[in-house]
C-alpha cells in the first residue's frame, strides 16, 4: 500500500511538474511574440512616416499648383495673374465667336496631371539610401499613383511594394493613402456651370449664383482686356481654384 501511494504522489508531482513546463514555454512564447510584433512596429512605424510624409507633401504641393493654375501643372495657353500662370478652360480664337471648351473632360484630366507630378515627386523625395545607409537591407517595387476625386476630398493612393530587413526582422508595405481636405468634385461642377454659362450666354452672373447657392459657393471675377479670370472656393474651406475664359461674343 505504502509503495501504491508513493507512485500516486510520483504521478501526481509529474503531472504538475508538466504542468508548469507547458505554462512556462506557453508565457514564455508569448512574450517573445509580443517583443517581435514590437520590434517590427519600431520598425515598421518609420517608413511607414517617412514614405508617408513625402506623400502629403508632394500631394499637396500638386493640389495647390492644381488650384492656382486652372486644372493644369504645366500651363501652355494662360493668362497671366498675380504671377500665376491661369489656364484657359474656355477660349475663342476669333473676335466676336463664343468661346470653346478646352477641356470637356477636365476631371480626367487633373486626374492624370496629379498622377503624373506626384508620381515625378515621389520618386525625388523618397531617398532610401538613408535606410540602406542605417543598415538595412532594402528591396523596392514600382511606383503607382492613383488619384481619385470625390466631392468633398482627394484620396491619393500610392502603389509601391516596399520590404526592409534587419537581422530576423522583415518589413513590409504595399500600400500608402493620404486623404485631402480638397472639396475638387463639388468645385468642379462650378467650373462645368461657369464654362457652360460663358459659351451659351457669353457671359456668366457670378452674384445670381452665390445667392442661388445660399452662399455655399464664392466666385471672385475678375476682367482683364479680353479674358476673365474666376476664382472659386468653397464656404468654410480655404481651398481656392482659378481658370481663365476668353469670350469674344459682342
Amino acid at each position: 500500500m505504502n509503495k501504491r501511494g508513493q507512485v500516486t504522489v510520483f504521478i501526481i508531482l509529474g503531472i504538475i511538474i508538466l504542468a508548469a513546463i507547458v505554462l512556462v514555454f506557453y508565457l514564455t512564447g508569448n512574450t517573445l511574440v509580443n517583443q517581435s510584433e514590437q520590434k517590427v512596429n519600431i520598425e515598421t512605424k518609420p517608413l511607414k512616416n517617412y514614405v508617408g510624409d513625402c506623400l502629403e507633401k508632394t500631394g499637396n504641393d500638386a493640389l495647390n499648383l492644381i488650384g492656382k493654375q486652372g486644372g493644369v501643372i504645366t500651363p501652355v495657353n494662360y493668362r497671366l495673374y498675380e504671377n500665376d500662370k491661369v489656364n484657359y478652360l474656355c477660349y475663342a480664337e476669333t473676335d466676336n465667336s463664343v468661346c470653346a471648351n478646352l477641356y470637356p473632360n477636365l476631371k480626367g484630366t487633373i486626374t492624370l496631371e496629379l498622377n503624373d507630378y506626384i508620381s515625378k515627386k515621389m520618386k525625388e523625395c523618397v531617398d532610401l539610401s538613408l535606410f540602406k545607409d542605417a543598415g538595412y537591407k532594402v528591396e523596392e517595387g514600382k511606383m503607382n499613383v492613383n488619384t481619385s476625386i470625390y466631392n468633398k476630398k482627394v484620396v491619393i493612393t500610392l502603389d509601391y511594394p516596399l520590404t526592409i530587413a534587419k537581422g530576423d526582422i522583415v518589413v513590409k508595405e504595399n500600400k500608402f493613402v493620404k486623404e485631402f481636405n480638397v472639396p475638387l468634385g463639388e468645385i468642379l461642377k462650378v467650373v462645368y456651370d461657369i464654362v457652360e454659362s460663358e459659351i451659351n450666354v457669353g457671359s456668366f452672373e457670378n452674384l445670381v449664383y452665390m445667392i442661388a447657392t445660399h452662399g455655399q459657393v464664392e466666385i471672385e471675377k475678375q476682367t482683364r482686356e479680353d479674358s476673365r479670370i474666376y476664382i472659386i472656393n468653397l464656404w468654410q474651406n480655404n481651398y481656392k481654384f482659378k481658370f481663365a475664359v476668353r469670350n469674344l461674343v459682342r
